[in-house]
């Protein structure tokens, strides 16, 4: 037995397939933005439950029902139901992000990303490492004043994710890997390949002290550090980061170039040796997280270099091309593309009248004529591209106000057209605008 789901316009059709691939069953469910997930998830369960009444059977009689793969509500497939993902980094207010996780399941979004580590800074407390918040989770600002610290608490996180799970929302934990890393490396110099000293950024870009990949102590260290978050997030994924990594240390650390001998590594037209000692890295990470913590490892699009772990998730997010290219080899993807208007700590509208933002802009009509499915990808590919996500980077909203103006309304845009499917941008802000 199927069942089928097809979520467009303003409700949600679905159909009973049985074992012969006939329809035994069709019901429509009005739905809007304003239904909560839960309630929602009640009326599918009721109208399964009056399908099978309508057939004559009960769900043990059928033996329990399964989700079709993607395709069309037809007696050959069901419709399976998106991953839709939301991320913004480290916002240091429990209230706020559960505030925010309200509007979400209203929205049926159903995964959170929290962007825990980078340059700037280390935002959870690792009982192991407690110089991770003690040394980089306290900032120095322009004038050399300090301020912080500032991180979360374990208690923290276990009350965000129980509140998440109530309303159905999955929170995925981001730990950066190789690149990224300066704040492990303030309090860890000795997991660098230079040495340090270091102090935490104050500024945005790109840093080229990262971890030493060479060395067996960082495998160590984030081995631990990802048990700990492992414990805390119940979540099927986990983030690794791998983007950004500046390799021009790998070049000459005595360690890492050791490491591509013992490996083999040599430049091909595709990939630098140093590309290849990020795969290896990202490789060895993926071992562990699938095979010690049992969940599997999603990164930026460049874990793609050097070669993919077989069983990796991308979140494509300089465009849609490395998703395309990810999902043609079978790898599922997410598509936070920042091309395409999904950085929302972009401009919405002219620079002259908006907030500080990261430049750029994007558009409310950008984010709702959003197409995930690349036109290049074949259709039997397509099912891998599992979910869109929009990305806003805490550090340019200093207030709740401003997060919630830099995430509404176009937060709205994307999950209306992921949910229920793209009619036209005039027709959804007639409808947002007067109702």
């Amino acid at each position: 037995m199927k069942l089928g789901i097809d979520m467009g316009g303003m409700s949600i059709k679905m159909g009973l397939v049985n074992e012969e691939n006939k329809i035994i069953g069709r019901i429509t469910i009005p739905t809007d933005l304003t239904v909560p997930y839960q309630t929602l998830v009640e009326r599918m369960a009721d109208a399964v439950r009056q399908m099978l009444e309508n057939a004559g059977m009960t769900l043990e009689q059928c033996g329990g029902i399964g989700i079709g793969s993607p395709g069309t509500i037809d007696a050959k497939q069901g419709v399976i139901l998106y991953s839709n993902n939301f991320g913004w980094e480290n916002v240091p207010i429990v209230e706020e992000l559960k505030k925010q996780i309200s509007v979400m399941a209203m929205l049926k979004l159903n995964r959170l990303h929290l962007h825990l580590t980078d340059n700037q800074g280390w935002r959870i407390a690792i009982d192991k490492y407690p110089q991770l918040v003690e040394y980089s989770a306290v900032q120095e600002t322009y004038n050399e004043e300090l301020y912080g610290p500032c991180y979360y608490t374990k208690e923290d996180i276990k009350e965000l994710v129980a509140y998440a799970g109530r309303h159905h929302i999955e929170v995925i934990p981001e730990i950066e890997f190789p690149g990224h890393s300066l704040s492990v490396l303030v309090p860890f110099p000795e997991l660098s390949c230079s040495g340090g000293p270091f102090k935490s950024e104050q500024v945005f870009g790109y840093e080229e002290n990262v971890f030493c990949v060479g060395n067996d102590s960082v495998f160590a260290f984030m081995e631990n550090v990802l048990t700990e978050i492992a414990e805390l997030f119940p979540a099927r994924y986990l983030h690794i980061g791998g983007d950004e990594c500046v390799k021009r240390y790998w070049q000459t650390c005595p360690r890492c170039q050791a490491l591509a001998q013992r490996l083999n590594l040599r430049p091909t037209p595709e990939h630098s040796v140093e590309e290849q000692l990020q795969s290896y890295a990202i490789k060895r990470m993926e071992r562990f997280i699938s095979g010690t913590l049992g969940k599997r490892m999603i990164g930026w699009e460049e874990i793609l270099e050097g070669g993919l772990p077989e069983d990796a998730t991308v979140m494509s997010w300089k465009g849609t091309e490395c998703g395309a290219k990810a999902a043609a080899t079978g790898h599922d993807v997410v598509m936070a593309s920042m091309a395409d208007g999904l950085y929302l700590c972009a401009a919405q509208g002219a620079d002259e009248v908006e907030p500080a933002a990261m430049g750029g802009q994007s558009y409310l009509k950008d984010v709702y004529e959003f197409e995930p499915l690349p036109k290049e990808l074949a259709p039997d590919k397509r099912k891998h591209v599992i979910g869109t996500q929009a990305c806003l980077w805490s550090e340019w909203t200093t207030s709740g106000e401003l997060l919630e103006y830099m995430l509404y309304p176009r937060t709205v845009a994307l999950a209306e057209t992921y949910s229920f499917g793209c009619d036209s941008f005039y027709c959804f802000y007639r409808r947002r605008r007067f109702g």
